[in-house]
């Protein structure tokens, strides 16, 4: 990894690629630009991608992993937010579904989850965006 030039292509996304995170099971999340998050897992000496979901909103600019807790029932394990300003938490099953949980005034730029706030039985979510604000969304 101390080898400047030694990193090798393993794909290329139309309109650009933005943040990552862990997904806690060997692989990774990634968005894009386009609006698809794209999870991704090792195969071999291979690493394969898989579409996540497609956000028709496109921008997706930041992606977290966690436990979003969602009214009414039911948990997301992804958060997407980015330039439709609409922050969502994505459920799996047989199909993804985006559920929306916040709307900013202003395009958003930054998302991580993290455990600020012990016994809610989620984590959090920061958002920062355009706005100029730090945004923190808590469990229900």
């Amino acid at each position: 990894m101390d080898a400047p030039g030694s990193g090798r292509v393993v794909h290329e996304e139309a309109g650009g690629l933005s943040r990552s995170c862990d997904d806690g099971a060997g692989g990774a999340s990634l968005c894009g630009y386009e609006g698809r998050v794209l999870r991704w897992v090792a195969d071999g000496d291979a690493l394969k991608p898989a579409v996540v979901c497609t956000d028709p909103a496109k921008g997706v600019c930041g992606v977290a992993r966690g436990t979003f807790p969602l009214r009414g029932g039911g948990a997301g394990t992804r958060a997407v937010d980015g330039y439709s300003q609409v922050c969502r938490v994505l459920v799996s099953g047989a199909e993804v579904k985006a559920t929306d949980v916040f709307r900013d005034t202003a395009n958003g730029h930054g998302l991580v989850a993290a455990e600020l706030i012990g016994e809610n039985g989620g984590d959090e979510l920061v958002l920062a965006s355009y706005s100029n604000r730090i945004v923190v969304l808590t469990p229900p």
